[in-house]
Order: C-alpha cells, then sequence, then structure tokens
C-alpha cells in the first residue's frame, strides 16, 4: 500500500487511459444494447492488448504504469482472466502488476454503479456486495478490502456524478 501512497498521481492517470484500446473496437459491438456474443466478445476482450500496444515502447515511468494496467486490468486473483492477446500469458494473484488490481476493482465498481447500453446502474450497495462477494477469485482481497475501508467516500462520489 506504501507503493500506492507514494504514486498515486501516476496511479491516477495512467488508470484513466486503461480502456484506450477500446477506440478500436467497432461501435457495432461496443455500443451494442444486449448481450454480446462469444465472437463479439472475443473483440470486446482485445482491447486490452490494443491499448497496452500504445505503450510498448514506453519511456517515462506514466507510460509504463499505464502500460501494464491497459495490459492486465481484466486479469482476475483466480487466474481465469484475460489480456485480450493468446501471445501474453494469463496471471493471477500478485503476479498482476498492483496498479492492474486497484484498476480493477475501481473499474468494476465504476460499470456497476453507473448505466451502461446494456444494463441499468446497480445500487452502491449492491455493487460492494459484488466487489465482496469476488474478492479471492476476480479481485485482490486486499484491493476490495482498501475500497471497503473508503466505502463512504466512494459512495459521496459515486452520487456526485450520477
Amino acid at each position: 500500500m506504501e507503493k500506492i501512497r507514494l504514486e498515486k498521481d501516476t496511479l491516477r492517470l495512467a488508470a484513466m487511459l486503461h480502456d484506450i484500446g477500446k477506440v478500436a473496437i467497432p461501435d457495432a459491438v461496443l455500443k451494442k444494447p444486449g448481450k454480446l456474443t462469444d465472437e463479439e466478445f472475443a473483440i470486446i476482450k482485445t482491447h486490452c492488448a490494443r491499448g497496452a500496444a500504445m505503450y510498448a515502447e514506453a519511456d517515462s515511468r506514466l507510460e509504463k504504469v499505464a502500460y501494464e494496467i491497459t495490459l492486465h486490468h481484466h486479469q482476475r486473483w483466480d487466474g481465469r482472466g484475460y489480456t485480450g492477446n493468446p501471445d501474453i500469458p494469463i496471471l493471477g494473484g500478485e503476479d498482476i502488476p498492483l496498479f492492474a488490481r486497484v484498476t480493477s476493482v475501481a473499474d468494476v465498481l465504476d460499470a456497476l454503479s453507473f448505466p451502461r447500453v446494456y444494463k441499468p446502474a446497480w445500487g452502491f450497495d449492491e455493487a460492494m456486495g459484488e466487489l465482496h462477494k469476488n474478492a479471492g477469485s476476480q479481485f485482490d482481497p486486499e484491493m476490495v478490502a482498501a475500497a471497503e475501508q473508503i466505502s463512504d467516500t466512494l459512495r459521496a462520489i459515486i452520487n456526485r456524478y450520477q
């Protein structure tokens, strides 16, 4: 957690770029209001590797962190995630870069708390319950515990931007 405190500005900026690879996803797939087919979901998954490719020759610390987050934010704690490129190994547990583990929790909380073309917004308590339920399988349990510790702040942010 000390690393997060020391590099929170880098984390904040790099995390905002985590889905940049979605610019390469066709709108017909990205904005589809219903359930995706297996083929469409395979296309969506490529956003991680496509986005990370933009930082492949990173020089700055920000670009290196953006690369790690972009490539690994859909890796799962239990090792069943994806990178969007079959040539890039699937990681699990603490092998997943720390900032990607942080971003994964924030990304899912955001996705659940706000409406999407394919689903309405969930309530804050329901969204936090989903994080808690998946701690140790999808998410790093320490990252979920950290989110739970600041849940009042997270709730206020989400309520402000509804």
